[in-house]
């Protein structure tokens, strides 16, 4: 399964190492419904049988809990953190709608419309991109190095991978190089 919000971290590894056949690495246990925000704040996705099911079950027939309004907390805290960054206006609709419409289902299915979106919004989604990237020369690559040497400056890669959308947009694929 495909962690929740995963950090920018995961995603740069992933893209270090991608090539065609090779799927965005999936997760057992808690980090499938956890992600870090900012600092120490963590969102957590509750799922039917508590974070125990996590441990011994992943896959499509773990479930998004519906008790609380978990959904309300996760959206009020993105926008108290990322409200005055630069692409807050145009992702964070998308997020809320994601929300708003897959957080009723299986967490499999709600984790994937959420990287199905990051991967939009950093252009991997494209056909060819990738391989276009890693069919640079070294001149090239050595600039988008430090290009993406100069984006990491402020973005912490252990968050998840929306702090660095909402702050670099699709600039941000520069940052994980």
């Amino acid at each position: 399964m495909i962690p929740f919000a995963a950090s920018a971290q995961r995603y740069s590894g992933w893209l270090r190492t991608l090539s065609k056949e090779e799927a965005f690495p999936s997760v057992k246990g808690k980090e499938q419904a956890r992600t870090l925000i900012d600092g120490e704040i963590m969102l957590s996705v509750p799922v039917v049988g508590g974070a125990s099911r996590l441990k011994r079950d992943c896959g499509p027939d773990v479930m998004i809990s519906d008790h609380g309004r978990w959904q309300d907390v996760h959206l009020g805290a993105i926008k108290a953190v990322y409200g005055k960054t630069p692409y807050f206006p145009h992702l964070f609709p998308e997020i809320e709608k994601i929300y708003r419409e897959r957080s009723s289902g299986s967490l499999e299915e709600f984790n994937l419309a959420l990287h199905q979106l990051a991967l939009h919004w950093l252009g991997l989604d494209e056909e060819g991109f990738v391989e276009e990237i890693l069919r640079l020369s070294p001149d090239k690559k050595s600039l988008l190095g430090r290009l993406a040497e100069e984006n990491r400056k402020d973005i912490d890669m252990s968050h998840s991978i929306f702090g660095l959308l909402f702050r670099l947009g699709r600039e941000g694929v520069l940052a994980l190089l």
